[in-house]
């Protein structure tokens, strides 16, 4: 013992001595447990709490269960070889993944960039044991590389929906995913686009002013034969970290209408390149205040219209907070609509 340092010699056979904390428990143990004051502990307790990601994120899985899906997890490491399945090209910013150091095979030798591939082949795993459909989704992380050395990968929040079996079609994801953003107060409008990976025709993004929120459609055929998948699946991809930011805190309330409604549809024919998306923005803007609601319910496309042309239906309804709408009001209201169909995009009433 010299001042406050105490030097020790441990004997050779006591092997179980390894650090500072063994040779106090030896002391006390000599010097005697009885010799120890008892005392209260003396600490500050606090309420656990979730942060607000985690609650977002579990109200998202809490919306996506009551509409019928089922959540999936699936490993965050995946196989190169997957991305070459998804068909993406050699410049695109998801081939830029993580790279494991000590992988445990090739098969999880990279950390993923998007959760599609792991959805296919867990679609492909249900129908090779003979689950014909379902509606799956994946809220997780995909994993993008360190800007600067020595820095940890940048961790997004996204979500994969999967849908697949009879009765599943385009809309099927489209309804889902509108109503996951009504969830949280967010309106996106929907046009035609997304990756190479879709089928060519039956692809849309959707978004909130120019916030990129979602993109979704069918797979396309190639790829969907590239994961052993027989039949058409249908994926949406959610961006979260997009979503939060967009949430309204309350979105409001009106009494029940005390006059009553009146729907009237309205079908028009147009150029195959023109998006129903945008038309049914148009007719929103056009209907002005009287409208209540608008959505597309048919289109239709046969030799009668011609090639390249589509016949495109509409039902709106209008209401008045007021008042019993007149004839004259609703007959205006929809020649409002008409004509901006017509001037915008060159549409022909169909007869």
């Amino acid at each position: 013992m010299a001042g406050d340092s105490l030097h020790c010699v441990v004997p050779a056979f006591r092997q179980d001595m390894e650090g500072e904390a063994d040779v106090s428990e030896e002391i006390l143990r000599m010097y005697g447990y009885d010799h120890i004051p008892s005392t209260l502990m003396n600490a500050t307790t606090m309420a656990g709490r979730m942060d607000a990601k985690t609650v977002f994120n579990n109200r998202v899985k809490d919306a996506l269960v009551g509409m019928g899906l089922y959540e999936i997890l699936n490993y965050s490491f995946i196989s190169p070889r997957w991305l070459d399945k998804l068909g993406l090209s050699e410049k695109d910013s998801r081939r830029n993944v993580v790279k494991l150091r000590n992988p445990l095979g090739e098969d999880t030798s990279v950390m993923r960039t998007t959760l599609v591939p792991s959805m296919l082949n867990t679609v492909a795993a249900n129908l090779n044991r003979n689950i014909p459909g379902g509606m799956l989704f994946e809220l997780s992380k995909v994993f993008l590389p360190a800007e600067k050395v020595g820095e940890l990968p940048t961790e997004k929040a996204a979500l994969c929906i999967a849908a697949y079996g009879e009765g599943v079609d385009f809309y099927t994801v489209k309804n889902i995913v509108t109503w996951l953003l009504a969830k949280f107060g967010v309106k996106a409008s929907i046009a035609a686009g997304g990756d190479d990976y879709y089928h060519p025709g039956r692809k849309a993004v959707m978004a909130a002013g120019n916030t990129w929120l979602a993109a979704l459609g069918e797979i396309h055929p190639d790829v969907a034969e590239a994961f052993d998948i027989k039949g058409r699946v249908y994926v949406a991809e959610v961006d979260l970290d997009a979503l939060m930011p967009l949430e309204k805190d309350f979105y409001g309330i009106k009494p029940l209408p005390k006059f009553p409604a009146v729907s009237r549809d309205i079908a028009v024919v147009v150029d195959e390149a023109v998006g129903a998306g945008a038309m049914l923005d148009a007719i929103c803007a056009a209907a002005g205040k009287l409208l209540e609601d608008a959505r597309l319910f048919d289109i239709y496309r046969g030799e009668k219209l011609g090639t390249a042309r589509k016949s495109v239906a509409y039902a709106i309804t209008l209401r008045a907070p007021d008042r019993t709408l007149t004839d004259d009001e609703i007959n205006a209201a929809m020649e409002k609509v008409l004509k901006a169909l017509q001037t915008q995009f060159g549409a022909e009433l169909r007869g």
